[in-house]
């Protein structure tokens, strides 16, 4: 599975697909930050509760106080607008790290080496945060009953989804150093 992965991942990895996912990339984010955005509508519903799915590690406690103020209207809102985002946005962001990683790994590394496997980590944060969206989603459709052990789960997800996107992120610009350096030290041409 994790080969089959790979190789999609290496054919996949190259510079147009690379900036058409960068344009998506930056162009979604754009619209998530941006002053009208589902999220700071969110935010607006509920006094500037923040996203549980951008919280590290949190109580039931934690995760209970903020579902309570989002409110009814913050609850509904979040099941039919952001929730269906959050179907797509984890697979495009696992694709444009793992394409960009991909391509800085083949810079860095022989096309052979066991270092070219780091271009999956971001599916594992993609997985994470598919799980903590499914946790979340669980836990807003049984409020106000408490599903102490599926909030803890979801907490552990987003956990995975952090450490795994940040390892991600890291591995790049890991890769791309090692990129620079190797293109540095090579040899000039029509130099001795």
């Amino acid at each position: 599975m994790t080969n089959k992965l790979h190789e999609l991942v290496l054919r996949l990895s190259t510079r147009r697909n690379f900036l058409i996912l960068l344009a998506i990339f930056v162009g979604l984010n754009l619209f998530l930050a941006g002053p009208v955005s589902p999220f700071s509508r969110l935010q607006a519903m509920s006094g500037g509760a923040s996203l549980l799915d951008l919280q590290f590690l949190y109580s039931p406690d934690e995760a209970y106080e903020l579902l309570t103020a989002y409110g009814v209207n913050g609850r509904a809102f979040y099941l039919s607008v952001l929730a269906p985002i959050d179907l797509v946005t984890p697979l495009l962001m696992a694709l444009f790290l793992a394409i960009t990683l991909s391509m800085a790994l083949q810079g860095a590394f022989p096309a052979d080496s066991r270092w070219q496997k780091l271009a999956l980590l971001p599916f594992v944060a993609m997985l994470g945060d598919y799980l903590e969206n499914m946790a979340i989603v669980a836990l807003m459709l049984a409020y106000p009953i408490r599903l102490d052990g599926v909030a803890v789960m979801a907490a552990l997800f987003t956990a995975v989804k952090f450490i795994f996107t940040i390892a991600s992120v890291g591995s790049i610009i890991l890769a791309s150093a090692i990129r620079l350096g190797q293109r540095e030290r090579a040899p000039k041409a029509g130099t001795r």
